[in-house]
């Protein structure tokens, strides 16, 4: 029996006709429905309770007692309990009213949702070294890898010959990587980053205690060029140190740019040795085919600025339900041939778990299915409210999807997930805006932020 549509039928019955019916017909109608509810609840618990003796009479086979059972059972009851109360939690949980981080939530298309239930069936997918040049272990997915990497260049604009890549597990490994590398083509040299620079560089300098690094103010949240420049050359024109660069497309508070074009070709008349790494986190992601966006301009010069190596968060605009990133890099030093698994790892973290069929359909979906307007439409939208409401703000980049206002209310902060932090020794907090958002779930927080509560 489809105790579902049974129990939807007369759920509409009683709506349709509930006026017509007497107080004991609403009664009785109800008591059935109840007594469906429970039926169905009964039948979907002996399922589990099946599949639990099953699995237990396995144990069973092993030689393992009832008394192990009992307490398999018990520690099963809890972990599905603590499953049940969470995913209760994900379904209430309202995406649109998330602000502050930058995740897009968009929803999956059906395809993606159909690859991501046949990614959950397989076994473990790891794909560890060099997917360019497959080695014994064939539990990966290195031809979903290598096209998921095409794609991206593909929308950076890259030169495919030039540049290679791998999936990582994040923008903090793929900002380690390019470090690393710098070091190792210039080990004469002195790292340049701006203070709005993402925390994993830290991260990095302490893991690398003897790397020489410089930390550069900020202008409007960029890197502070005149700064940069006085820096290198007092560094090139004393020991002759080279300069390994972390540049930033969408600082981590507020969005800004860093003028990359303008610092390569200073560094190139300068004759200054140098690597460059692009930490394009966010931004990155961004499909070229927007008409308004940050990276308009530096997509379509990216290839001709030569930059060395450029990572991207799959879990951020690209809106991936897993944390990774992808790391592109034109060379590199460290070349390690690991006889185990028969092939190069050119990694950090060596092992790589990612979900390649939903990626790239979400990636393909992304950059050849987009609407020209998709990324700004909202932005557009929500500094229009602001402006409409008197509320002020600062942004990094006049095509910024980042938004940073005067620290709201904690009740504010909480219901609409804001992010908070100091600015400028000021209490502050950003809201990013994604083509996710509703009109309606931007107004609602523009007049929260308006009213304080």
């Amino acid at each position: 029996m489809d105790y579902k549509k049974a129990i939807s039928e007369l759920n509409s019955k009683l709506f349709e006709k509930k006026e017509k019916l007497t107080t004991e017909e609403v009664l009785e109608i109800k008591k059935i429905i109840h007594e469906l509810n429970v039926a169905s609840f009964e039948m979907q618990k002996n399922i589990m309770e099946f599949r639990r003796i099953a699995d237990y009479n396995n144990l069973l086979d092993e030689g393992f007692d009832f008394e192990f059972l009992k307490e398999c059972y018990k520690e099963d009851n809890q972990t599905i309990s603590d499953a049940e109360e969470k995913l209760e939690i994900h379904k209430h949980f309202n995406r649109t009213m998330m602000f502050g981080y930058p995740a897009n939530m968009q929803k999956d298309s059906g395809v993606i949702s159909y690859l991501r239930f046949l990614e959950s069936k397989m076994y473990l997918m790891n794909n560890c070294g060099d997917a360019y040049h497959p080695g014994n272990y064939r539990m990966s997915n290195g031809e979903a890898e290598l096209r998921i990497i095409e794609e991206v260049k593909n929308n950076l604009k890259l030169n495919s010959d030039k540049y290679w890549g791998y999936i990582n597990s994040g923008g903090t490994e793929g900002n380690f990587w390019g470090l690393r590398e710098g070091g190792a083509q210039f080990p004469n040299s002195v790292i340049y980053c701006s203070k709005a620079a993402h925390y994993s560089v830290s991260k990095f300098l302490e893991m690398y205690g003897k790397a020489e690094v410089e930390v550069i103010s900020e202008v409007d949240g960029a890197i502070n060029k005149e700064e940069l420049f006085e820096k290198i050359s007092s560094y090139y024109n004393k020991d002759k140190k080279a300069a390994i660069l972390l540049l930033t497309c969408g600082t981590t508070a507020l969005g800004s740019v860093d003028d990359v074009e303008c610092i390569k070709n200073w560094l190139i008349s300068n004759k200054i040795p140098h690597y460059i790494h692009l930490d394009a986190a966010m931004y990155g992601g961004i499909p070229n085919n927007q008409e308004k966006s940050p990276t308009k301009e530096l997509f379509d010069k990216l290839n001709d600025l030569n930059i060395d190596s450029i990572s991207i968060s799959l879990h951020k605009y690209i809106g991936n339900h897993k944390v990774n990133g992808i790391l592109l890099a034109q060379k590199q030093s460290v070349d390690n041939f690991i006889d185990y698994i028969g092939q190069k790892d050119i990694s950090i973290l060596g092992s790589r778990d990612i979900a390649p069929f939903s990626t790239l359909q979400r990636i393909v979906e992304l950059y050849k299915r987009t609407a020209p307007n998709e990324y700004y439409r909202n932005v557009e939208y929500f500094e229009k409210l602001l402006k409409e409401n008197n509320i002020s703000y600062i942004k990094g980049h006049e095509f910024g999807n980042t938004f940073v206002i005067d620290e709201p209310s904690d009740e504010v902060c909480k219901k609409f997930q804001l992010a908070t932090f100091k600015y400028n020794d000021k209490p502050s907090a950003h809201i990013i805006i994604f083509p996710y958002h509703t009109e309606k779930s931007m107004g609602e927080l523009v007049e929260a932020i308006k009213t304080k509560k």
